[in-house]
């Protein structure tokens, strides 16, 4: 039987990378305990599933709890796996609606933060998508600590952003001790971050957020303790992970 082609880092030359993370979502109808965990160090984790696995993907979707309310989920690594330096990748699909906030990021508890996609589904008076509410663009960000941004930008900035609700693309950080490169799809998206600052090892951070500020359309918004048709929930309209991976420099 052939072996199957090793995973490598999509656009990055693969002889300067070895592999120290896959998470491909290919067993189980939920996340591996010993990978990830939906507790976060500044919020109560909802009681309401909102999540799995399932067809090879991590899922997480707009729902409602006990109370009629829409509430955030995320989904971290944290005292699992981090990692100071190297380059990062998930490739995700993102789903529709009014007042999502869908996120991928590398995080240290109460301190730094790169984030590697954040987007605003359903404010297209905001640019960010489109007036079907599907995802049209997003932002980067490196943040030192805790209380506030070093640096950020928005992809279309850079790119013509494609539908990011339409299908998979494959979002990647390359971080080293002096600069922060960001990617979609092998392809760096973006001015180079010269930074000296983010250092501390830090762990995945996958989320579905609701948000309720100016990025929410007239039309409605999917915020807290907001029912509207304009936010569709259940799986058919989740966030879908296909895998998370990491790599660090030889």
């Amino acid at each position: 039987m052939q072996e199957p082609p090793p995973v490598t880092p999509v656009g990055q030359d693969a002889s300067q990378y070895t592999l120290t993370f896959a998470e491909e979502f290919n067993s189980g109808s939920t996340i591996d305990a010993t990978r990830w965990s939906t507790d976060i160090w500044y919020k109560n984790n909802n009681a309401t599933r909102n999540y799995d696995v399932a067809d090879g993907n991590l899922r997480i979707w707009p729902q409602q709890d006990a109370t009629g309310q829409f509430f955030d989920r995320t989904i971290v690594g944290d005292g699992k796996f981090s990692q100071q330096y190297g380059y990062f990748e998930v490739e995700a699909k993102l789903p529709v609606g009014a007042g999502l906030h869908p996120v991928i990021s590398l995080i240290a508890t109460d301190g730094p933060e790169i984030g590697i996609m954040h987007s605003y589904t359903g404010a297209p008076d905001g640019g960010w998508s489109s007036p079907t509410l599907t995802a049209t663009d997003y932002v980067v960000t490196a943040v030192n600590d805790a209380n506030g941004y070093d640096e950020e930008f928005r992809a279309h900035e850079y790119i013509d952003v494609p539908d990011l609700s339409a299908g998979f693309h494959k979002f990647g950080v390359r971080w080293d001790a002096t600069s922060i490169r960001y990617y979609i799809d092998g392809v760096q998206m973006g001015r180079t971050i010269n930074n000296t600052q983010v250092r501390a090892p830090m762990y995945f951070y996958i989320g579905l957020w609701m948000v309720n500020e100016g990025t929410s359309p007239r039309i409605g918004s999917g915020t807290l303790g907001i029912n509207n048709a304009y936010t569709p929930v259940g799986s058919s309209n989740a966030m879908q992970v296909n895998y998370v991976r990491a790599w660090q420099f030889k």
